[in-house]
This record gives structure tokens, C-alpha cells and sequence, in this order.
């Protein structure tokens, strides 16, 4: 063995922390926030699931300007909480989306 050459222990740890501290600012960022998941659908009955399928409800809205915190329908509850709608049952993302967006009067 050369002994300029890194064993190959010395080269696992050397990458394992580079990975780790790459990972770092991304944590510091964050802050270790969660996205807010709001697909808990357990205690819905099957119509509403159904109605909640067929209105093509999403967590996350495909389209930036339509989200469920801007439609006249949602219900909103606490900051970090999922509110509610009128027309789809079970937990709704404030950023998430459905077919029956409407806008929210002025």
C-alpha cells in the first residue's frame, strides 16, 4: 500500500461527512418545518371519499394561483392546521386543490 493513498476507511468517513454537511444548510433552512399533510381520510364515509376522488382533490395545487387558501368554499383553521370546505369532506390542505375551485369574492 502507498502511503500517500487513503485507505478505503478513511475514504468512507471523508464522504460521509462531506454528504452530511451538504445536507446542513438545507436542515438550517428549513428549520426542521413539516409540510402539512392533510390526506388522513379514515374516519370519512364512502360517498365522501368518493366525492372527494371524483372532485380530483390534491394536498398540493398543480396550479399556483388556484389553491384552497384562495377559494370561497375552504374553511380555514389554525396556521399550521388543515381547514375544511363545504363541498369536500375531511382534512383540506390550504395549498392544496380540487375541481370545484371557485374564486373568493373581493
Amino acid at each position: 500500500m502507498k502511503k500517500d493513498a487513503l485507505s478505503r476507511r478513511e475514504m468512507l468517513r471523508s464522504a460521509a461527512l462531506v454528504g452530511t454537511a451538504g445536507l446542513l444548510p438545507a436542515w438550517l433552512l428549513g428549520c426542521g418545518k413539516k409540510e402539512l399533510a392533510c390526506t388522513d381520510t379514515a374516519g370519512l364515509a364512502a360517498a365522501d371519499l368518493t366525492m372527494r376522488t371524483t372532485l380530483g382533490y390534491v394536498d398540493a395545487s398543480p396550479e399556483a394561483a388556484k389553491n384552497c387558501g384562495n377559494c370561497m368554499l375552504y374553511k380555514p383553521a389554525a396556521a399550521d392546521a388543515c381547514g375544511g370546505c363545504q363541498v369536500v369532506k375531511g382534512p383540506i390542505n390550504p395549498k392544496g386543490y380540487c375541481k370545484s375551485w371557485a374564486t373568493k369574492p373581493a
